[in-house]
């Protein structure tokens, strides 16, 4: 069973992220989500191992997926050839990878949003889109995929289908966030600004510790990650990064338009989970 081998190989990974790179001794670690941020940035060597991305080769229908994104493109539904074939990979693993009758014979796909955002995380790369896993401090997790047509990381939540929603956490479920950060194969970001309305009311519920020394340790991160690329590659994701912060900055200005997942509450989980977790959209 795909997701039950794939979670057991991610815990078999080494223990340190420290292990790679320069050596641990440069890295600061005066920072409370230090070591949370060190061993995110690890697991993201599984989502590159050849074997695993056969793996979930076989799990994936590739080719209705490319018809699927092929034709959301011609419908003008999809921005961009990625768009669609990220929009396609979400609903297909939220309606029918778990839902095959014939593939839950194998064995029983079960899990919390975490094992779901590790596998999918996966199944994104699997495709041939770059991949980020999204880590929030108040205990969820989902991924993004980077759109080369719209130039910026997009939204992907598999356990609520979601794609370029990233306000269906704070309008949405009513989830008050702290800490929102990404992990890519190439570097780490904060990108919190992106998840929430108030960033001024956010910055007062982050007291993990200093601002200053979280971009340290998130800055380190990824030089160490970019160590060795070509420089032409160094340029490309300086630049992204920069288009990134732009974007970001401008995060609260986009979250005053109306929506349509204002108030919807979660998808996923039971009702009294929901509302015990203050994820039921109930203002």
């Amino acid at each position: 069973m795909m997701i039950a081998l794939f979670v057991a190989t991610l815990g078999s990974a080494p223990a340190s992220a420290l292990n790679r790179g320069s050596g641990a001794s440069s890295v600061p670690t005066q920072h409370g989500l230090a070591q949370t941020i060190f061993r995110l940035d690890e697991q993201m060597d599984m989502y590159e191992r050849p074997d695993l991305l056969d793996f979930a080769l076989e799990e994936i229908p590739l080719h209705e997926l490319h018809a699927t994104a092929e034709a959301s493109v011609q419908a003008g539904e999809a921005p961009g050839y990625e768009d669609g074939l990220a929009n396609a990979l979400v609903k297909w693993f939220k309606k029918d990878y778990f839902n095959d009758p014939k593939a839950l014979m194998k064995g029983p796909r079960v899990g919390r949003c975490g094992e779901f955002a590790n596998l999918f995380c996966l199944f994104i790369r699997a495709v041939g889109l770059r991949a980020r896993y999204v880590w929030n401090l108040e205990d969820h997790v989902w991924d993004e995929y980077f759109s080369p047509t719209l130039g910026r990381w997009i939204h992907l939540d598999p356990c609520e289908g979601a794609r370029d929603e990233p306000l269906l956490y704070d309008k949405g479920w009513g989830k008050k966030m702290s800490y929102v950060l990404a992990f890519a194969i190439d570097g780490a970001k904060d990108v919190t600004r992106g998840y929430v309305q108030d960033w001024n009311a956010t910055l007062t519920r982050r007291t993990r510790g200093p601002e200053e020394a979280l971009h340290q340790v998130l800055t380190d991160v990824t030089k160490r990650r970019r160590l060795g690329l070509p420089l032409s590659e160094v340029k490309r994701l300086e630049i992204e990064d920069q288009v990134e912060d732009k974007w970001l900055s401008e995060a609260e200005d986009r979250a005053k338009a109306p929506q349509a997942i204002d108030g919807q509450g979660r998808e996923s989980g039971t009702a009294e989970w929901k509302q015990e977790r203050g994820e039921d959209g109930a203002k």
